[in-house]
């Protein structure tokens, strides 16, 4: 499930550690917690959508398994 791993450059990683450093510690670890989170969803959705499609066209080059 290599889905599973954040992928972020590394300009986003400082951006991130900087927005989060300017915080108080546990405002801190909080937006750390969130972007994950949100990077997390969005791949998980992204991943769905693609598993989607793959079944779609599966279902296109076996009508029968429309009934």
């Amino acid at each position: 499930m290599e889905w599973l791993q954040i992928k972020r450059s590394p300009e986003d990683s400082l951006r991130i550690e900087l927005a989060a450093r300017s915080m108080t510690e546990r405002e801190g670890m909080l937006y750390r917690s969130l972007v994950m989170q949100q990077e997390l969803l969005q791949q998980a959705t992204h991943e769905i959508m693609r598993l989607e499609l793959l079944v779609e066209d599966l279902q296109a080059q076996i009508p029968s398994l429309h009934s």
